[in-house]
């Protein structure tokens, strides 16, 4: 069994999930356990997990296959990240700083917080 705990947080909304080292590969225990954990709780949270883009991309192809086909556009926009399986949402820059209101990652988070609202 699993040590992996879920924690909740703000009521039942979400859980702080302890016990997993996402920088190594998942056994089918764990990957049940946190399939368990997501069908519970609309979000979980994994503190203090220092992972690279290439094994975040391993993690969460422990779940399935990705889909890359609904990402590709936003790729032309978002250049900060490697590889084609992640998609940027933040309001970083490719320098780490924060993006001028003007950039193609500012517009896109804009249109992102319509489709989303």
């Amino acid at each position: 069994m699993p040590n992996i705990q879920a924690e909740p947080i703000a009521g039942d909304f979400g859980a702080r999930v302890t016990g997993v080292d996402l920088t190594q590969p998942l056994t089918r225990a764990q990957i049940d356990a946190l399939v368990t954990a997501i069908d519970r709780y609309a979000v979980i949270v994994f503190p203090d997990q220092p992972v690279s883009q290439e094994q975040q991309v391993a993690f969460t192809k422990s779940f399935g296959p990705l889909d890359y086909g609904t990402y590709k556009a936003l790729k032309t926009m978002q250049t900060r990240l490697d590889d084609a399986a992640l998609s940027d949402i933040s309001n970083v820059d490719v320098s780490g700083e924060v993006a001028d209101r003007s950039s193609g990652q500012s517009i896109m988070n804009v249109g992102n917080m319509l489709w989303h609202s």
